[in-house]
């Protein structure tokens, strides 16, 4: 949440109002739960805007409650006034760590950032306090890369999750669990430890807040508006909240809170509210929290570069469940059989990296008044909750592993390669002078069957061409072409490209000959499951007058669409054209992204025909 966050001043109340509970463990970093050795993190803090004398006593009156914790991560706002007070100073840095904090930097040139960071630094500095992390409620990627590079910062505090026309900012697209920036965009994780950790300063209910209200996430205050200002209420949410974000996400549970002190002013409601939260936070996980320098060090050192996550939430708000996948190249998310969020990372590159936004802070925030440096969507279908982006539409239904939906194509997708413009599709054939066997010549014959259903004239290649297909040792068969269209017949042994998609697992299925001791199998295997799918014994096929063969259509590293079908033997190869043709009418009742048929001659022709061959899988 960023709420109010152009105020510098604030009157609070003293709060002083819960005794002191007994806490212990708070003196040691926390890397592994004792319940299932995963390692689980909370980062705990509060946001400190300038203060007059009175008010920092208060602050410190409150604060001194939860003595002896000492890991609180405080946020000093600008103009930094409360630097000039060395006992206040003193007080914070004995309990934890100081970050500095500013915002609205894209509304600055990029050397008014940067002169703006380097007058930051050196006020720290002259009173002996060293920054190596920043807070901004909306990630600046010229500020960041300016920190990174000149000062060695290590990290960035302060996203929001999803933000949409808060305070005049939006910033959908990120990612509220640690990662490195990338520094085209800080919303994307880099493709190597070349950048700032990142943090949210809160976390967010991972799916009711985007459905329901974005102030359901950690934040007390925020989250007292969505439960009528039920103080018991409203901390049980808090508590769940974090609980089931402690848990819910893969290789280590991660969640972190903080307020700003100057949202308690004149409310004891409040006041009491936040002290019973935190004490109860400090109570349950004083044990593993941490200093954002701590657990940027414990990223740093287990990661070097941004894990692949995988989040399985449960909301404590309404029992809405969730999934999420991020790697450094997509983000996505599932609401049962859909996916409802869909970021492809690749390419995208910030616009206020070198450019200046333009706010009117006496009106309102809007779409078109504000700084939005959200990331664009592939599929923008989750939202619609009270100060969220409404839903887009657009789901796609995918029951696979989630990791692996970016390269999920259904076979319908044919219709793009028969329908496609002009040299748009492109044929890969395998080099007919690596072949041993004549009847190898029938995996063209069926590409061939398909090609003559295309509406326009299309390329046509063999796999050995270093224009279109590396011809490396290392990657041989890798597609060097992007975002086209693709159409290969012919398994893995015969055609490099296909090996190679079959190796890197891009394919849905991969082909597997086995030796076992009853002989050699040939199987079919479902790659996101590693489920075998079809397997059969060599010795009892009568491979004359039977086959099996699989159809399957993928989206590989480059974004190409990449058609594929090729049977166990030449004549499962052969049945897959044959029966494509037959089918295509209803081609688009085919929409998961592979099909494995089987051939039995049935009039003891040995030719495939339509009638004989029967959908298995």
């Amino acid at each position: 949440m960023a709420q109010k966050v152009w105020k510098i001043t604030a009157t609070l109340l003293l709060a002083n109002i819960f005794s002191c509970l007994i806490i212990s463990s708070f003196f040691y970093i926390p890397t592994q739960s004792e319940q299932d050795n995963t390692t689980k993190i909370l980062n705990l803090g509060m946001i400190i805007h300038d203060l007059n004398d009175n008010e920092r006593k208060e602050c410190m009156n409150w604060i001194s409650q939860f003595d002896p914790f000492t890991k609180w991560n405080f946020i000093l706002w600008t103009p930094y006034e409360n630097l000039e007070d060395a006992t206040f100073i003193n007080f914070l840095k004995e309990r934890g760590l100081l970050l500095a904090a500013d915002g609205y930097m894209q509304y600055w040139t990029p050397s008014q950032r940067e002169n703006m960071m380097d007058s930051m630094i050196s006020k720290f500095s002259t009173h002996n306090v060293t920054l190596n992390g920043l807070f901004m409620f909306q990630p600046d990627t010229h500020t960041m890369n300016y920190l990174y590079s000149q000062y060695n910062f290590e990290y960035y505090v302060g996203y929001c999750f999803d933000q949409y026309v808060i305070d005049y900012m939006t910033m959908k697209g990120g990612w509220q669990l640690p990662y490195y920036h990338n520094s085209e965009h800080s919303l994307r994780p880099a493709m190597d430890n070349q950048g700032l950790v990142v943090f949210p300063h809160l976390t967010w209910d991972w799916i009711s807040s985007l459905t329901d209200s974005h102030h359901l996430n950690t934040h007390i205050l925020d989250a007292y508006r969505c439960f009528n200002s039920d103080s018991s209420q409203t901390i049980d949410y808090c508590l769940g909240l974090i609980n089931e974000s402690l848990s819910c996400s893969k290789p280590f549970g991660y969640t972190c809170t903080m307020f700003e002190w100057e949202l308690m002013q004149n409310d004891p409601d409040l006041i009491e509210t936040t002290t019973n939260y935190y004490n109860q936070i400090i109570m349950q996980h004083g044990s593993i929290c941490q200093l954002y320098n701590e657990t940027t060090s414990w990223f740093k050192l287990n990661y070097d570069k941004t894990p692949t996550y995988e989040v399985t939430f449960t909301s404590p708000y309404d029992g809405k469940q969730v999934e999420w996948s991020l790697d450094t190249n997509y983000r996505i998310a599932r609401v049962g059989n859909n996916v409802k969020s869909y970021v492809v990372f690749k390419n995208q590159k910030e616009y206020w990296l070198n450019n200046r936004g333009n706010v009117d802070f006496e009106k309102a925030p809007d779409e078109n008044n504000g700084i939005n440096n959200s990331l664009e969507f592939v599929i923008d279908d989750l939202g619609g909750g009270v100060d969220r982006d409404s839903p887009k539409g657009g789901s796609v239904e995918y029951t696979g592993d989630l990791r692996y939906y970016p390269f999920f194509n259904p076979v319908s997708q044919l219709k793009s390669v028969i329908e496609a413009s002009e040299n748009q599709a492109h044929l890969i054939y395998s080099d007919p002078h690596r072949m041993t066997r004549a009847v190898a010549a029938y995996d063209a014959v069926s590409a061939n069957i398909v090609y003559g259903m295309c509406q326009n004239l299309q390329n046509q290649y063999f796999d050995s061409n270093p224009l279109c297909v590396s011809q490396n040792e290392s990657d041989r068969g890798r597609l060097l072409f992007q975002n086209r269209k693709v159409l290969i017949f012919g398994g893995p042994i015969p055609n490099w490209c296909v090996s190679y998609l079959e190796e890197q697992r891009l394919a849905p299925i991969y082909f597997v000959d086995e030796q076992q001791s009853d002989g050699v199998h040939f199987k079919f295997v479902e790659r996101s499951t590693g489920s075998v799918r079809v397997d059969k014994l060599v010795s009892d096929i009568d491979f004359e007058n039977e086959d099996y063969f699989v159809v399957m259509n993928l989206i590989d590293q480059n974004n190409n669409s990449v058609f594929i079908g090729y049977g166990f033997d030449w004549k499962g190869t052969w049945s897959a054209g044959i029966y494509l043709k037959a089918i295509y009418s209803n081609i688009d009742s085919y929409t998961n992204s592979y099909y494995i048929f089987q051939w039995v001659d049935l009039n003891n022709d040995t030719i495939p025909q339509p009638n004989e061959i029967t959908q298995l899988i």
